[in-house]
């Protein structure tokens, strides 16, 4: 049997750690606004002359987090998630003050290793399980080095960079 240990300080992950971590720094809001139509995905129609109303502005760090203070972003890297649509280049939003339930995805450091996978518990077992068929499941042994950071609440996904010579 494992027991899931207290969260680690950001600044214990090992130097051969791969990922880049990025802690929020900046506490003030920036907002943008938002629109009140939804985006129609899949269907065809035209526009409605209200949809040019702007219900609010939205901040985008309240939006992705409800607890700022137990919220970081790491960088996605490599294919094992694919299947839910995490890829390298992602900004995974991730809350620390979350207990880890069956089949959340989660960031967590097993012998180590920094990685994203889905938990999912068998009895007193637990697996760590890729979104991609060529990996295979991870059984954590009660004897692993294996620290939790945190459950992956969101995904930051950028389509095209923008270009400062525009």
């Amino acid at each position: 049997m494992f027991v899931l240990p207290a969260f680690t300080c950001m600044k214990e992950v090992p130097s051969t750690v791969q990922w880049q971590v990025c802690i929020p720094v900046c506490t003030t809001a920036a907002t943008a606004p938002l629109f009140t139509s939804y985006v129609h995905a899949g269907a065809t129609g035209f526009p409605s002359p209200a949809d040019d109303y702007v219900e609010m502005q939205l901040d985008l760090n309240s939006y992705v987090s409800t607890k700022p203070h137990a919220t970081f972003y790491v960088k996605a890297r490599g294919d094992s998630m694919r299947d839910l649509g995490i890829q390298t280049g992602d900004v995974l939003v991730v809350d620390r003050s979350l207990r880890p339930a069956h089949g959340d995805i989660a960031v967590c450091v097993i012998a180590g290793e920094l990685l994203v996978k889905r938990l999912e518990f068998k009895g007193q077992d637990l697996y760590l399980v890729s979104a991609h068929p060529a990996y295979p499941p991870v059984r954590v042994e009660s004897s692993e080095e294996f620290v939790l950071w945190g459950v992956v609440t969101g995904i930051v996904k950028l389509l095209r960079r923008s270009s400062s010579t525009q």
